[in-house]
């Protein structure tokens, strides 16, 4: 039987944070790499619920690539999102990505 000493539960501790906070890191860069984006594109309105949705799944994706939390990372993300991009687009983009998570549930 392993005997587990007080390093094991620091270190857990420790990893548990270090999960944590790497995947709320991921999930803001692509946030506000998301409301840039946004803002950039007022000629082609098309690429916004594009944007929005595509870079949503590559916060998630790169915080697992890496072994940090997904799920964290795409709720800071949808958090940013929905204070900045959401500004930036259109409505009608901004009824394209309602529907979308309305059909996706």
């Amino acid at each position: 039987m392993t005997v587990v000493k007080a390093k094991d539960y620091i270190l857990s501790v420790v990893a548990f944070f270090v999960v944590t906070l790497c995947g709320a890191t991921i999930g803001l860069i692509f946030g506000l790499v998301t409301a840039l984006v946004t803002r950039i594109t007022t000629n082609v309105r098309v690429v916004e619920p594009l944007a929005l949705l595509a870079f949503a799944y590559l916060s998630y994706l790169g915080a697992e690539l890496f072994h940090f939390s997904g799920i964290i990372s795409l709720i800071v993300c949808g958090l940013v999102q929905a204070q900045y991009a959401f500004q930036n687009i259109s409505d009608k983009s901004y009824t394209c990505v309602k529907y979308f998570t309305k059909m996706a549930r």
